[in-house]
């Protein structure tokens, strides 16, 4: 059984969850070094560090992104889903025909209900927008 790697997404992800303060890039720098195919051959770590605060070693890398990996899985799907519901705030409007908002209010209520369906965050069916008729 080969090991799963941490990323250096996954990395960046929990050091941003545990220290908002800090940017990545500019306050501090990640690594990892890659197998001559381009595989990962180690845990993405952290290269650069700010003097004065401890620098995340391999277990504290590893159990932050377990406690993080939900919320990182999540991330993307979340602002998707946010974007299309932004996208679509128009249709929830005063001036707006009630058959396009009531239209529009199931289709915005299954996007609010997404994270209930069973294979979320990685496994997810999206609903399908109403027409703007």
């Amino acid at each position: 059984m080969t090991e799963e790697f941490v990323t250096l997404d996954e990395l960046l992800f929990a050091l941003q969850q545990e220290y908002p303060d800090l940017v990545g890039g500019k306050d501090y720098l990640l690594a990892r070094s890659l197998n001559p195919d381009g595989t990962p051959k180690e845990h993405a770590r952290v290269h650069k560090w700010p003097d004065g605060i401890d620098r995340p070693d391999e277990a504290w890398i590893k159990t932050h992104v377990a406690a993080h990996r939900k919320a990182f899985q999540e991330a993307p799907v979340r602002y998707q889903r946010d974007q299309l519901l932004a996208q679509t705030d128009w249709t929830q409007a005063a001036d707006v025909p009630a058959t396009t908002a009531a239209r529009y209010a199931a289709y915005r209520q299954a996007l609010r209900d997404m994270p209930k369906q069973a294979g979320w965050p990685l496994d997810v069916q999206w609903p399908t927008p109403p027409n703007r008729t």
